[in-house]
C-alpha cells in the first residue's frame, strides 16, 4: 500500500496522526488542532518552551575555601549509637554558621553538633577569582581556528577570551 493510500483510508475513517512538535508546548499544538479554545491558549502565550534550564557560570561563583574551616567529622554524635555518616540523607547550612541533618527524608531537620574548634565562620568564603582566568596562547590560537565551523554569534565569545 502507498503513502498516499494508507493517508487516504485513515482519513476516511476519521483518523488522525498526532505529530509533536519540540519547540510548541501541549496547550499551543492543542490550540493548533482546535481542540482548546483562545482563552485557554491566551494563558500559555509568551512562554517559550526550552528543552534546556541554562545557567551561565562567570569567575565569580567560585569560592576559596582554603582557609575555611574544615570539619573533622560530620558524624551526627560522639555515642555509639547515634547514626553513622552513611545514614545521613541530607546537609543544610545556615548563615549564622549552624548545619542541620537528616537521616530520613521526612525527619524534622537536626542540629549537627560540632566541635569548638569546627565554627564556619558567618561570612563565608572569599571570591578565587577577582577576574577571568587567562588561556594559554597556544589555546586562544586553537580556538580561533575553530571559528571557521561555528556560527558568527559564537565569534564575539571566541574574540574577547583573555589570553
Amino acid at each position: 500500500m502507498s503513502r498516499s493510500s494508507f493517508m487516504k483510508e485513515i482519513a476516511s475513517m476519521g483518523i488522525s496522526i498526532f505529530h509533536p512538535r519540540k519547540d510548541r508546548c501541549d496547550i499551543c499544538c492543542s490550540f493548533d488542532t482546535g481542540n482548546i479554545g483562545q482563552d485557554d491558549h491566551q494563558e500559555c502565550q509568551g512562554n517559550s518552551l526550552s528543552p534546556y534550564q541554562v545557567k551561565y557560570l562567570d569567575h565569580t561563583l567560585f569560592s576559596n575555601y582554603k582557609d575555611f574551616g574544615n570539619l573533622k567529622s560530620i558524624k551526627p554524635g560522639k555515642k555509639a549509637t547515634a547514626p553513622n555518616v552513611t545514614k545521613l540523607r541530607a546537609l543544610k547550612y545556615t548563615p549564622d554558621g549552624s548545619m542541620f541533618f537528616k537521616t530520613s527524608f521526612a525527619d524534622d531537620w537536626e542540629l549537627l553538633p560540632l566541635p569548638r574548634n569546627d565554627v564556619i565562620p558567618v561570612n563565608g568564603p572569599d571570591r578565587l577569582y577577582s577576574s577571568r582566568l587567562k588561556i594559554k596562547q597556544s589555546k586562544y590560537d586553537h580556538l580561533q581556528s575553530l571559528k571557521s565551523v561555528l556560527l558568527k554569534d559564537a565569534h564575539a565569545f571566541y574574540d574577547n577570551l583573555p589570553h
